[in-house]
């Protein structure tokens, strides 16, 4: 049925996004013998800001945001890539192994923040 298929594919993407972030932190790890962890971090958003850029301008969509949804998405990307400096500064001085154990608690306290922050 559609609906098993559909599972199956968003099953596939997530193993998928899983490999893609194991690889991507051991190319972190890699460099991180020869570049700082900022360069590493530079080079990252810079990819995908071509990517994400270039998805933008083939979908042309509209860009009119409020003012209070500019600011999340703001607030969202300046978190997001200080998280992302943080694990990759984890990745640079931490074995492997632990700095991705400990990466993969961060829904922990996504679940445990939740309901103060969404108010359930």
């Amino acid at each position: 049925t559609d609906g098993e298929a559909s599972k199956a594919r968003a099953i596939a993407a997530f193993v998928t996004s899983a490999a893609f972030h194991s690889v991507m932190s051991l190319c972190v790890k890699l460099a991180s013998g020869t570049f700082p962890t900022a360069q590493i971090l530079w080079a990252r958003y810079t990819v995908q800001m071509l990517v994400t850029s270039l998805m933008l301008w083939k979908k042309r969509p509209n860009l009119n945001l409020p003012r209070g949804l500019k600011i999340l998405l703001l607030l969202r990307g300046l978190l997001g890539m200080s998280s992302q400096g943080c694990h990759m500064l984890s990745l640079k001085m931490l074995p492997l192994p632990d700095a991705v154990s400990l990466h993969t608690v961060y829904p922990v306290f996504t679940a445990l923040l939740a309901p103060f922050t969404l108010g359930g």
